[in-house]
């Protein structure tokens, strides 16, 4: 079990550079292989590759396949019966339905995300703060500046008391335009100099 986790964490670091360097394509299959390997598709670790697989379709803008990906990582973090892999993958999920055009289903899984965020302690959160980021990004895209800057701080404060620095210019950038968008320009020049 220890093999399994330790190749789907790989997978995911590899597909995150190969995703950096441009290489989606490549990303999307290192994952999808990565998952297809794992016995139990209910696992932590397959949730998380789930979740890396719905971020790669945004990026490819394969926004069907987002819907669908999202879809899937929803349901097995509810079989899973994790809050913040739950959260993570409804706030992708709330990105995908607003994309779609479903403005009514998006604004339902994004309030449901942040219903689980907001039920967790810094520690639990911390265990997988991209849920947080993707929730404070989904109410940047949705027009839900004050609960938007609202967990982009509290994501922005655990990432750092956790030595979380992956995600750092993610929220910075998210903060940055959700203070915008509320007329902090001034905080928002800072928080975005600063991440620069």
């Amino acid at each position: 079990e220890g093999d399994l986790k330790d190749d789907a964490s790989l997978a995911r670091a590899c597909a995150g550079v190969d995703s950096n360097l441009g290489r989606q394509d490549q990303a999307r299959d290192r994952l999808a292989s990565a998952l297809e390997s794992l016995p139990d598709q209910s696992s932590r670790e397959a949730v998380a590759l789930m979740l890396e697989l719905t971020v790669n379709a945004l990026w490819r803008t394969r926004h069907a396949e987002l819907h669908e990906a999202a879809k899937r990582a929803v349901a097995a973090a509810r079989r899973l019966g994790e809050a913040a892999l739950t959260a993570a993958a409804l706030a992708e999920l709330a990105l995908a339905e607003s994309i779609m055009g479903a403005a009514d289903r998006a604004e339902s899984s994004r309030s449901e995300a942040a219903a689980l965020v907001d039920s967790l302690s810094d520690d639990e959160l911390a265990r997988h703060l991209e849920g947080a980021a993707w929730l404070a990004g989904v109410e940047l895209y949705l027009d839900r500046y004050a609960e938007g800057e609202a967990h982009a701080n509290r994501a922005l404060a655990v990432a750092r008391a956790t030595g979380q620095g992956e995600l750092f210019l993610l929220l910075a950038a998210t903060l940055g335009g959700l203070l915008r968008q509320r007329g902090k320009l001034v905080e928002a020049a800072e928080l975005l100099d600063g991440g620069i």
